[in-house]
């Protein structure tokens, strides 16, 4: 209960003339408590206490958010192109949904490019230069996402959305924090103005859940599905894994 309170701090309550069904309000309520848990999880990581404290060095801060993003430059590409296999196939959901659905996933291929200009200005590798092969965490998670969009029910897609983008959300709660430190500017966009833009996002996508439930009670358990395969190695593990990564470039650095 403590936790789907503390999830009203980043997301307001639906209120929708729609009539949506008790089988329907349960899976969301059921997504919520999984979001509320991972919430807690990233704030109680260390990436978080170490880059919101305020003895912490900005280049140290900085190289945490560099391996951050660039993590999500790995990911990426693949969890959009997986991510538009699922909505081709989303042909059981209204018309109006889908329209939600794939304009934002639109509006999120076209921001991409922010989080490469974000990780050149951060002191990674320059937008035009090549990655190198991804960290095993990013690995498994773009792996995670063709997997579904190959084999899971097109509905996953709901489950896994409704994660990862209240895992963005967050941003809006922990950017004010590292703020306050005097860090932004270069190297900060694509974490701050998306995160913004995640919070009416997930608003909508429970709607669209809700709905989605309602009209497939049958169906609801793949959305349910969808965020607990994305939630299996997304966002915990990949931020540990990007702050083991940060920790050992300043480690190698000269004092």
């Amino acid at each position: 209960m403590q936790l789907l309170l503390a999830m009203q701090s980043w997301r307001r309550v639906i209120s929708t003339p729609e009539h949506f069904s008790n089988t329907a309000h349960d899976l969301l309520a059921r997504l919520d408590d999984e979001v509320g848990k991972m919430v807690a999880a990233v704030k109680g990581a260390k990436n978080w206490a170490f880059t919101t404290n305020p003895n912490t060095p900005q280049p140290a801060v900085f190289a945490v958010f560099r391996e951050g993003v660039r993590a999500l430059c790995w990911y990426h590409p693949h969890s959009m192109a997986a991510g538009f296999h699922m909505l081709g196939k989303l042909t059981c959901i209204d018309e109006g949904s889908l329209q939600t659905l794939i304009e934002r996933k639109a509006e999120k291929a076209e921001r991409s490019a922010w989080a490469r200009e974000d990780l050149e200005r951060l002191g990674g590798p320059k937008a035009t230069d090549d990655l190198g092969p991804p960290s095993c965490t990013t690995f498994t998670l773009a792996a995670m996402w063709w997997y579904m969009a190959r084999n899971e029910d097109p509905l996953a897609y709901l489950g896994a959305e409704y994660l990862t983008e209240s895992a963005s959300a967050i941003h809006t709660e922990f950017m004010p924090k590292v703020k306050a430190r005097g860090i932004s500017g270069p190297g900060t966009r694509f974490m701050r103005d998306h995160a913004l833009e995640q919070k009416k996002y997930v608003e909508d996508l429970a709607t669209i859940i809700l709905r989605s439930a309602t009209q497939h009670p049958e169906r609801s358990h793949a959305i349910l599905r969808g965020l607990q395969l994305i939630g299996s190695v997304y966002p915990v593990q990949q931020l540990e894994e990007s702050f083991e990564r940060a920790v050992a470039s300043l480690d190698a650095c000269p004092n």
